[in-house]
């Protein structure tokens, strides 16, 4: 395999949103020659469309809850290794975010937020709504307060997936947009034959690993070497509207959040089971315009709309892992649903470790394909 300047292992990433670049990233400071791959003919457009939320940690002492706060911790630390060594401000903002209550009626699920939030150990603060307007003074009048939460950050995912990308072709890494991984020729426990789609036409080529990062499309990737992973596509949707200076913390409710965005405020998202259709739709404008209306004292312009696929997985995992009995040479790092830009640095940081090592760093049992 062409590309990279390592002498170790050869590894072919198929899909090149945030977790495969995360992949390549840290692939190729660990001396692998990496070969990363797209079908479309530009980066992630699922990147494009998140917004960038890093939720603040609630997870238990178990293989996830420890995944998340991992994960969660380790932007930073990239952030700055990045800019660094591309010179990129990824956008890492240590925010702060708010949980609002706009009812008495919701007044009871809030104090089940904090019971959860103080069990965990995840650090909070209940505001009424004299505090909540003075670090927020566009908050409506109507808001009766809100639980505040320290550890909600901000990334931007157009800049980090744009970093990783730069910091990793700077080590050699290769990468082809427009190309298609179209099957296998052979699934060895040392080489792996795959027939690729290029612009100039069938390539084939032999590498050590393959990894099967392209979010919603991984499970028929999967299905080309004979497994099946359960990921399914789930649209998620969301707008920019004017106003990015009104706000300064991560601002949620009723599923919704809204996030100062450079000059904009970006809000969202939508939960649409559509299969792949990825086109924006004046219901989901609506929406979120909606939610726009319902928690800020001012005038809703949209200046953009958005939308990008979500990977859900069964039973709410991401899928990290070989693919199965069998077929220990073709890796999977799909399904992060709603979490693939807090997880996927630390999920490119652990699948490089075990391809480079052979064995996982930390217990990847409940990230099996067969949950």
């Amino acid at each position: 395999m062409s590309g990279g300047t390592g002498t170790g292992l050869s590894v072919l990433i198929v899909g090149a949103g945030i977790v495969g670049r995360a992949i390549a990233y840290y692939l190729v400071q660990g001396g692998a020659r990496v070969r990363l791959i797209d079908a479309d003919p530009s980066p992630s457009d699922a990147s494009r469309a998140s917004i960038g939320v890093l939720t603040h940690i609630t997870g238990g002492d178990d293989p996830y809850g420890r995944f998340h706060r991992d994960g969660h911790a380790l932007h930073g630390e990239l952030a700055a290794r990045l800019l660094e060594e591309t010179g990129v401000d990824v956008g890492f903002r240590r925010l702060g975010g708010i949980q609002l209550v706009m009812a008495e009626a919701e007044m009871d699920q809030a104090r089940e937020v904090m019971a959860f939030s103080r069990k965990r150990g995840c650090s909070y603060e209940w505001m009424d709504i004299q505090s909540l307007r003075r670090l927020e003074p566009r908050i409506s009048a109507d808001a009766l307060g809100g639980v505040f939460f320290p550890g909600d950050h901000r990334v931007d995912p157009e800049l980090l997936a744009s970093a990783l990308l730069q910091s990793a072709q700077s080590g050699g890494l290769q990468v082809d947009f427009s190309t298609r991984l179209t099957g296998f020729d052979s699934i060895g426990d040392h080489e792996v034959g795959v027939r690729l789609q290029t612009r100039r036409g069938t390539e084939r080529c032999g590498v050590d690993r393959v990894v099967l990062a392209a979010g919603s499309w991984s499970a028929q990737l999967g299905e080309l070497a004979g497994v099946t992973a359960r990921v399914r596509p789930i649209r998620g949707q969301h707008c920019r509207f004017r106003g990015g200076g009104e706000i300064h913390h991560v601002l949620r409710y009723d599923g919704y959040c809204a996030v100062p965005c450079g000059e904009q405020i970006a809000a969202g998202a939508t939960l649409e089971d559509v299969g792949f259709a990825t086109d924006t739709t004046p219901a989901a404008a609506t929406q979120i315009t909606g939610f726009f209306q319902r928690i800020l004292e001012l005038s809703p312009e949209v200046m953009d709309q958005r939308a990008g696929l979500r990977p859900k997985p069964r039973r709410g995992r991401p899928v990290i892992a070989p693919l199965g009995d069998g077929v220990e040479s073709v890796f999977i790092a799909a399904g992060h649903y709603k979490s693939g830009v807090l997880l996927g640095p630390i999920t490119g940081q652990v699948v490089a470790q075990w391809l480079l090592s052979g064995v996982p760093p930390r217990q990847m049992g409940p990230f099996a394909v067969a949950r």
